[in-house]
């Protein structure tokens, strides 16, 4: 199969109009034939990050209608869901821009959510906003501007936006003219725009160029398991096979975020497992591509509206029948740090289905030993550090999934809960 990658950019900033009627008071509308609009405001307040809850801050421009705002805001499944920043006061500081700036949004440190929906306004800005224009980002409570990982700094490259532009928000900022773009994606119900699509395909061809994909490429978690990320328990043993039948497997954590792109624009079987890295396919646009996502979480579909216009096939896979986890003190689980537990049977034939025949090198033995080696190495690193956990019902809960999956010689590796604290 060949990519459908178009051979130059499809869309080009050019001829935009201006008009406000019917908007919503301080908004400006500015327009080409292919892309949403960007609004222009003026004399508007920027405030640093009050608060955040799930990836959501409180931060950002006081849109002068709010409510009306709603197509600018922060917004998932269609609806907005931030709320309006506290004003800054008669007696704060307020620093002042008198040139033009975007708004770039807020630099969450997750990989995931970042680029399925923080970074989804920085291609319209990159076509559209004037090139001098300052980017402006809020950052998360107590998150200083060298501590953001690098790929806030490569997916800004990719779109083409210098870093050099960018101006993280700390204090109150009143802006002369500030330009906004909608989300062109959201976290989830939504598929993105043709246009949208047109613009990805165009900047992959820039950034990559022709691409002929060819081959299966696996996108492994096993990479995260040191550090105690959630990850399925004997993960490296898939890994190995797979490799064993020609299949290229990636870690995507050690490589920068166009070397990954890269890999999945070169790939005709694109195989997940369920992870943030996946998100990262939603930078290119539409492939001949099969694409493959191995739950880590039953009956789950991670980024379907994302996925499915971007490729010609997409299939998810439930491969996993149990999971371990810990609980903090209010009774919450930690579902982002759970450790999955492989259902061997469905693992072989759903991979199978799509062309990796496993069944004929798979060494069950092999396999249950790194499976048991990760799931010590899991409890170890989740008790060790010092988290408001519920260290008994942790305890008890993790010992009672153990033991309804035949693992209970791996109980002597649950602390005691008296003694951890």
């Amino acid at each position: 199969m060949i990519g459908l990658f178009r051979s130059k950019p499809a869309i080009a900033p050019t001829g935009a109009a201006a008009h406000s009627a019917g908007l919503p008071h301080g908004m400006t509308e500015l327009t080409t034939d292919a892309l949403p609009p960007l609004y222009e405001f003026n004399d508007i307040v920027v405030m640093p990050t009050q608060s955040e809850e799930g990836m959501v801050a409180k931060a950002g421009p006081i849109w002068p209608d709010w409510d009306g705002a709603a197509t600018v805001r922060h917004r998932r499944h269609h609806h907005a869901v931030d709320s309006r920043p506290q004003d800054p006061g008669a007696l704060a500081s307020i620093e002042i821009l008198d040139g033009s700036a975007a708004w770039g949004g807020h630099a969450v440190d997750h990989f995931g959510h970042w680029l399925a929906e923080h970074s989804t306004r920085l291609l319209h800005l990159a076509i559209l906003a004037s090139a001098d224009s300052q980017v402006l980002f809020t950052l998360p409570n107590g998150v200083r501007a060298n501590m953001l990982p690098a790929f806030f700094w490569q997916t800004l490259a990719w779109y083409g936006i210098d870093a050099e532009r960018v101006r993280f928000v700390t204090k109150p900022l009143r802006v002369a003219h500030l330009y906004a773009a909608p989300m062109a994606e959201l976290w989830a119900g939504a598929a993105p725009t043709e246009a949208y699509l047109n613009a990805l395909e165009g900047r992959a061809v820039d950034q990559l160029g022709q691409t002929n994909p060819e081959g299966t490429l696996y996108v492994t978690r096993d990479g995260v398991a040191a550090g105690g990320a959630g990850h399925n328990a004997g993960e490296s043993y898939l890994a190995s096979c797979l490799k064993h039948l020609g299949v290229t497997v990636l870690h995507p954590e050690s490589r920068p975020l166009t070397d990954q792109l890269r890999a999945y624009a070169s790939a005709d079987q694109l195989i997940f497992s369920e992870g943030s890295a996946l998100h990262g396919r939603q930078l290119i646009g539409r492939m001949a591509q099969h694409i493959v996502v191995l739950n880590r979480r039953k009956q789950t579909r991670i980024a379907k509206d994302a996925l499915q216009p971007r490729c010609t096939r997409l299939t998810y896979c439930d491969v996993t029948h149990d999971e371990l986890n810990v609980y903090f003190r209010d009774g919450r689980p930690w579902p982002v740090r759970a450790l999955s537990l492989y259902d061997v049977s469905a693992l072989l034939e759903q991979l199978d289905y799509v062309g990796m025949q496993l069944a004929e090198i798979w060494d069950q033995t092999a396999f249950e030993a790194a499976r048991d080696a990760d799931i010590r190495r899991w409890i170890k690193l989740r008790f060790e550090q010092r988290r408001p956990l519920d260290v008994q019902k942790s305890v008890s809960a993790i010992r009672e999934v153990l033991e309804r999956n035949n693992l209970a010689h791996l109980a002597s590796a649950l602390p005691n809960p008296v003694a951890v604290f």
